[in-house]
């Protein structure tokens, strides 16, 4: 009876933990990881490596389950852990005593092989990877034991049963495997135990790296990353070692122009989270402060590159492919452009400042299909309030029906159309904001935050906010981080129960781990087929703000 009170409170514990865990927006992967997780690395000063393998025969003579696979060596492998660990400056153990409240952090890795076939062996091959630490019981320190604190699975690392009849090819694969989960580890101890870095403006020309990063550059490179020998990356670089005010206020200059570089951005971006002092979080605060206005203080438009809201597109040419004067003498122009899903035709004027007016949309049937078409030739007149449109036959519209607006919010009935908002709804999200002056037309303001809901917002920013892009992006309502606003983006931010063709759509944004001062995290997009990426950010929680000290693509296609 006492057992059986004893297994049903600890159910009932259990149950009441998980049920705590969801209600405070944790998954379960989210619950493993915050017992077993980046921050149980947290403190360790030396790792002692371990390697087994396990060969396991059926059905195999000795001949074709053992002397085959005699290359790999146990000795090997360890000397393969032991120089990735020195090689990212991890102290090794010299010895490990499980007794000892002191004693190193154990990194085990366990290689199964299991034979099958005599005649022609297969091997199936399965690599765990785990830290063993001792634990001491927090009533009475006298009373140890061992733990496993970090094992790949409940990581969601992807552990994989891999099988291969070659055993030339087995060994390759093996030192493969255990060199990805051992970078890993590597990557999770370094986040738990990050290296200082010294910093110094002495003999730094801090006027002189402000000149060449704020320089317009006209062979900006617009690939996936940004090259190593870029000089003004190396001045980042070297903004980062200095660390001063003065370095910090160059930092978010830089920031808060309109030079198109979001690659640079992001790095400047994640070197003001990595610097860390009380001036660098305050310049994080003031460029989300400006980024925040850019939807509502759109700079006027322009004939020229277009960026586009993610990095792995380059940016497009924005050019008329029809122009007219009017009877006023007034300049009119037809421009594609792709702000609302793919490309659509828009209207706009030359102004006497030399710029262009805000675009109008025109909902133009088939836009697509007919730009790709060859042998459209476009032409285009502006009478007083008619437009007339000649491609593949004779368009006719008036400016005022492109224009109307019939709950009166500012956005066009033609616009509303294509946000999903609600045309007779001047709040179609009933926050108090018309449409027409929020970015976030469909989802609620959130009247409180926490700390889950800033560390989304961060990410987002490191992604979007770096970007003068004016695309829409759409929030792919799937999980609970699609019920906040994200703000920062000179674009609107919809929200769709999936996505949609031809957006930018945010389809995840999944923390791996987060302790109370650091925090990974995951961010993925869907524009359409073989158009899709994954992002992740490292962050740390400093001065009471979640700031994003390392971002990186980790997926594209």
């Amino acid at each position: 009876m006492k057992k059986s009170s004893i297994l049903i409170t600890l159910v009932l514990c259990l149950v009441s933990t998980v049920a705590q865990a969801r209600n405070k927006s944790f998954s379960l992967d989210r619950l493993q990881v915050a017992i077993f997780g980046v921050s149980t690395l947290k403190g360790a000063k030396e790792v002692y490596p371990q390697i087994q393998i396990e060969i396991i025969k059926e059905n195999a003579s000795e001949l074709s389950s053992t002397s085959k696979i005699e290359s790999l060596a146990r000795k090997d492998l360890e000397e393969q852990v032991v120089q990735a660990l020195k090689k990212a400056d991890i102290k090794i153990a010299e010895n490990y005593d499980m007794t000892s409240a002191d004693s190193p952090l154990s990194l085990n890795i366990t290689v199964f092989i299991k034979v099958t076939n005599a005649g022609s062996p297969v091997y199936n091959t399965f690599i765990y990877t785990e830290a063993i630490q001792t634990v001491t019981l927090s009533r009475d320190n006298s009373i140890r034991s061992l733990s496993r604190t970090w094992p790949m699975m409940p990581m969601g690392l992807h552990n994989r049963n891999m099988f291969v009849l070659n055993p030339q090819t087995l060994k390759k694969m093996v030192k493969d495997e255990i060199a990805r989960q051992v970078s890993l580890f590597i990557s999770d101890f370094l986040a738990a135990n990050p290296k200082p870095i010294e910093r110094s403006a002495a003999g730094v020309d801090i006027d002189a790296l402000r000149k060449t990063l704020l320089e317009e550059n006209p062979k900006t490179r617009y690939g996936l990353r940004i090259r190593d020998d870029d000089p003004r990356l190396q001045v980042i670089k070297q903004l980062d070692l200095a660390g001063s005010e003065e370095a910090v206020n160059v930092l978010l200059e830089f920031l808060t122009n309109n030079i198109m570089d979001r690659k640079l951005k992001q790095h400047a971006l994640t070197t003001l989270g990595r610097i860390g002092t009380e001036p660098a979080i305050e310049a994080v605060q003031k460029f989300e402060e400006w980024s925040k206005k850019r939807y509502l203080e759109p700079r006027p438009f322009q004939m020229s590159l277009q960026e586009h809201a993610i990095d792995h597109f380059a940016p497009s040419n924005a050019n008329p492919i029809a122009q007219t004067i009017d009877a006023n003498n007034k300049t009119w122009a037809l421009v594609p452009l792709s702000r609302y899903g793919w490309y659509d035709l828009w209207l706009t004027s030359l102004n006497e400042k030399d710029q262009w007016s805000a675009p109008i949309f025109i909902d133009f049937p088939d836009f697509s299909k007919l730009q790709n078409t060859p042998g459209i030739k476009w032409n285009l007149t502006v009478k007083d309030n008619s437009v007339r449109i000649e491609s593949d036959k004779i368009y006719e519209y008036k400016i005022s029906d492109l224009l109307e607006d019939s709950d009166k919010d500012g956005l066009p009935d033609t616009v509303e159309s294509r946000f999903l908002t609600d045309p007779d709804n001047p709040d179609s999200d009933g926050d108090g904001s018309p449409d027409g002056k929020d970015s976030n037309p469909l989802t609620t303001k959130l009247k409180q935050t926490d700390d889950i809901t800033e560390i989304r917002q961060a990410v987002f920013a490191a992604l979007f906010a770096t970007s003068n892009s004016q695309n829409a992006i759409v929030i792919v309502d799937r999980d609970d981080f699609a019920q906040q606003e994200y703000y920062g983006f000179g674009g609107v931010v919809l929200r769709a129960p999936q996505s949609r063709d031809g957006f930018v759509n945010v389809t995840s944004i999944d923390i791996r781990y987060q302790s109370d001062d650091a925090a990974t995290i995951d961010i993925s997009d869907w524009e359409g087929p073989e158009a899709a990426s994954t992002h992740e950010a490292k962050l740390e929680k400093i001065n009471g703000k979640w700031v994003v000290v390392e971002f990186k693509m980790t997926m594209i296609s």
